[in-house]
């Protein structure tokens, strides 16, 4: 299956994103005039988006490189947003939200029946523990039933790299530089 039919690139350019004071957009609008990669957390507490947020940072200049801009989308309530921002010193970096899920759905990212904490998640946990993360209890910080993943668009929508995470931990870090 190619990248094309993997996501619904019609249906995420009618959908809508919310940022901190609550402006909504359309997704399509961050990638009109460049390429975006687009990290979709778990949640903004959860140890592992905290620590795959970290990873893709550390390597943001690897990406830029490239051209593209790095966005971050959640499914919070848009107030947990800038206080996010603050803990992880991302102020200037557009992070976004979508409580309905849309946009990961369209994007082909799994939502389970439970809070995913099967065998591979609970050891990923351990490992990002060791590592000095932590599960963070904010309010309204999103589905945990929701899982990430990451999607690079190029105008006028192609997509040219797509990850999908199936299980708690789960992200592309040896391609992380080829986003």
């Amino acid at each position: 299956m190619s990248l094309q039919e993997k996501v619904n690139i019609l249906e995420l350019k009618r959908l809508k994103i919310i940022n901190e004071r609550n402006d909504s957009f359309y997704l399509s609008e961050l990638w009109q005039s460049s390429p975006v990669v687009i990290v979709f957390v778990r949640h903004f507490g959860c140890i592992s988006s905290r620590s795959h947020i970290d990873l893709v940072w550390s390597n943001r200049e690897q990406i830029r490189k490239s051209g593209s801009q790095i966005v971050f989308i959640g499914s919070a309530a848009p107030h947990v947003i800038p206080e996010f921002k603050k803990e992880f010193n991302l102020i200037d970096v557009p992070i976004y939200t979508d409580p309905t899920l849309e946009t990961f759905k369209a994007t082909g990212l799994i939502h389970t029946d439970t809070n995913s904490l099967d065998a591979k998640s609970l050891s990923m946990i351990k490992e990002l523990e060791r590592k000095g993360y932590s599960l963070k209890i904010i309010e309204n910080d999103g589905d945990d039933t929701q899982l990430g993943g990451v999607i690079a668009i190029k105008p006028p929508g192609l997509v040219t790299y797509h990850f999908v995470s199936k299980f708690i931990g789960d992200f592309d870090e040896s391609n992380i530089k080829n986003y």
